[in-house]
């Protein structure tokens, strides 16, 4: 197998586990959940009322890299999937699971694999990522 192919079949298996371990640990975080203007970026995190510690750092990593570096220009939506307005929001956006997303417009940049693997391990590469993939949709 190459190693292209080899990482591939880890980041698969990685979601595919963070996904069946994300519903042993309760979180009660609520969050405004309507969709911003389709001419702004937004980061929208899809979670459910369960969590793990790794689905936990991907949304506090994740709020903390667009606070430290759009300083509140880039809003975060973190939405729980539990919730009635939380289905209707994923529903729009067609979003079925766990998923961290760059949207605006028709644009839609799905950093999910990324944000899973490094937000315990490697916040600091997981922020690095947020700004180059955002970086182009606000200037």
């Amino acid at each position: 197998m190459s190693m292209k192919t080899l990482k591939l079949l880890f980041l698969v298996l990685v979601s595919i586990s963070l996904h069946l371990s994300c519903s042993s640990q309760n979180n009660n975080n609520q969050a405004d959940q309507t969709i911003i203007s389709e001419d702004e970026v937004t980061v929208y995190y899809f979670h459910f009322e369960r969590r793990c510690v790794i689905c936990k750092a991907v949304e506090s990593v994740t709020e903390e890299a667009l606070s430290e570096l759009y300083n509140g220009a880039v809003p975060f939506m973190a939405v729980n999937l539990d919730d009635e307005e939380g289905k209707e929001t994923a529903r729009k956006l067609g979003v079925s699971s766990q998923s961290l997303l760059i949207i605006k417009g028709d644009e839609r940049i799905d950093l999910t694999p990324e944000a899973f693997m490094n937000a315990t391990t490697k916040p600091e590469e997981l922020k690095k990522i947020l700004k180059e993939k955002i970086d182009p949709l606000v200037r």
